[in-house]
């Protein structure tokens, strides 16, 4: 929920800013603070007097949530920086921002669990929670770009073909609702 808040937060002073004409401030002070977010980070976790492994991160420690937020605060102001010198917003972002709540979901559904058991066939289930950092970057990697084009096809399906794109998300509805009805 944390994401949730920070987003809506985000957008309402993005929007003050721009109203205020000072948005190109409000970027820049939106990237220094994800920068600084990134820093403390490592900071924390490499000083020397107190050894915490890297491994032993959960995604619901305060810690990794503000690197995590710092990561994606920074990604938004370079996005939108770039978006100001070249004019126009790179279509493939549009697209995959477009959907990004049913890519949410789904990331989530993949990593944490899907509709079998408590756990289902979930990444988290199948593949532990000890990896090493190569690892969890090639699994994030394909994930990430799993989810991109999950994004484009429903993006492409939603635009060329809508009638077959809302039987579809009818159908999900229909199958969620006689999941959580049914389920044992």
């Amino acid at each position: 929920m944390a994401y949730v808040w920070l987003g809506a937060s985000f957008s309402w002073l993005w929007q003050k800013s721009r109203q205020a004409a000072v948005e190109t401030r409000f970027f820049r002070l939106l990237f220094a603070g994800g920068a600084a977010l990134v820093a403390v980070f490592f900071i924390i976790v490499l000083q020397p007097q107190v050894h915490i492994p890297l491994g032993s991160f959960n995604p619901a420690r305060p810690l990794f949530f503000f690197l995590k937020l710092g990561l994606v605060v920074m990604l938004l102001s370079y996005l939108w920086r770039r978006e100001q010198k070249t004019g126009n917003r790179p279509a493939l972002v549009t697209a995959v921002g477009q959907e990004s709540l049913p890519v949410y979901a789904l990331h989530i559904a993949v990593i944490y669990g899907g509709f079998r058991g408590p756990y289902g066939c979930s990444l988290n289930y199948l593949i532990g929670a000890t990896r090493s950092w190569a690892e969890v970057a090639a699994m994030a990697t394909a994930l990430a770009l799993a989810m991109i084009l999950f994004a484009l096809g429903w993006h492409w399906l939603k635009k060329n073909k809508p009638l077959w794109a809302r039987r579809l998300f009818l159908t999900f509805l229909i199958f969620l609702a006689a999941w959580l009805a049914f389920r044992k």
